[in-house]
Formats: C-alpha cells, sequence, structure tokens
C-alpha cells in the first residue's frame, strides 16, 4: 500500500528493500538539480578548462611509458607471450584460414573436372571398395607396364 508521497511502506526485514528505497529517493532528490548543473554553461567552461586536451596528454605520458614498459615486462616474467608474439601468431593462423579456403574452393572446382561421375563432391556418396580395389589394381599394372619399358 503506498503513502501519499508515492512511496511504498519499507520492509525491514528485507535489507535490499531498504537500500532500494534509498537509492530511489535519492534518484528523485538529486536528479534535478544535477541536471540543471551540467546543463548550463558556466559547467560547460569549467569541465573545457579543466579537461584541455594538451594539457591532459602532456599529464599522461609518463604513465603510458609506465604502463608499455610493464606490459613488455610482465609477460616474460609470467612466461607469457609478449604483445607482438601474439599478434605474430594471429597473422599467422589468419594466413593458414585464408589458404585452406582458398584450396578449399579450388577443390571444389577442380573436382567436377576429375570425377565427372561423382557429382556434388559434398554430397556424393561413398564409392564401393571393390571398385576402389580394381581401379588401384589397374594402376598398380600400367605403372608396373611402364617401368618396365623404361628399363
Amino acid at each position: 500500500m503506498a503513502s501519499q508521497d508515492g512511496y511504498q511502506p519499507i520492509d525491514i526485514i528485507n535489507p535490499f528493500e531498504i537500500r532500494r528505497t534509498w537509492r530511489d529517493i535519492q534518484i528523485d532528490v538529486l536528479t534535478p538539480g544535477t541536471v540543471g548543473i551540467v546543463n548550463s554553461g558556466a559547467f560547460a567552461q569549467t569541465l573545457d578548462l579543466y579537461l584541455d586536451l594538451d594539457s591532459y596528454l602532456t599529464f599522461a605520458t609518463p604513465f603510458q611509458q609506465v604502463l608499455e614498459k610493464h606490459q613488455e615486462i610482465m609477460p616474460a616474467r609470467l612466461n607469457m607471450p609478449s604483445r607482438t608474439g601474439v599478434r605474430s601468431l594471429a597473422q599467422r593462423m589468419t594466413d593458414v584460414a585464408f589458404r585452406l579456403d582458398a584450396g578449399a574452393t579450388r577443390l571444389d572446382e577442380l573436382f567436377p573436372v576429375c570425377c565427372p561421375h561423382s557429382g556434388n563432391r559434398r554430397h556424393a556418396a561413398a564409392p564401393d571398395t571393390g571398385e576402389l580395389a580394381a581401379r588401384l589394381q589397374a594402376l598398380d599394372e600400367r605403372t608396373g607396364q611402364v617401368i618396365e619399358q623404361s628399363d
């Protein structure tokens, strides 16, 4: 049951309800004043004065250098790869993936030329093993004939 100001009575047993009610009251009280301050011209001028980009970059440069040195030293101490090592490995893996994809595309293009009777390579039925054995036997015989002729 809500009171006249719109808030629910607080359930003392539930600590989260107390926190939630306190948060809602804070938001209702602070929001109008905060919005008024942030939308003023004086706030914009003050913010511009304190957040000058050049002075920020000048101030942050030593910290950035320390952070970069730390990022170079710590992976070696922890037996981890460096950032450049991870980057080169990722580039190699990407290159291998592209090459495999290109090879698969070439195989898809060449397979119908080499084996026109089998249809689509991905949906073709498995060949009969007896037929494969006969083809291998024929290839062995031809290879033997070629070797005998070359001697």
